[in-house]
């Protein structure tokens, strides 16, 4: 099982391609403190299970509602 941060950087880089939005700006830096700030409340170890994968997604599903996605 690779590590959260590996895990967790590659779902960030995935939803800023689902979400068509490009890195270095604004909006890419506050998506990543979002899911970042959200995960390290949810997850609190070191490896991550397919629980940890399914509550990504679901974060993912609710920030891209947010932007009406």
């Amino acid at each position: 099982m690779p590590d959260t941060d590996v895990l967790v950087g590659e779902f960030i880089e995935h939803t800023r391609k689902r979400l068509h939005i490009d890195s270095g700006t604004e909006e890419s830096e506050q998506l990543e403190r979002r899911i970042r700030n959200l995960v390290s409340g949810g997850l609190g170890k070191s490896r991550a299970s397919m629980d940890d994968l399914d509550n990504l997604r679901q974060i993912r599903g609710v920030y891209a509602r947010s932007l009406g996605d």
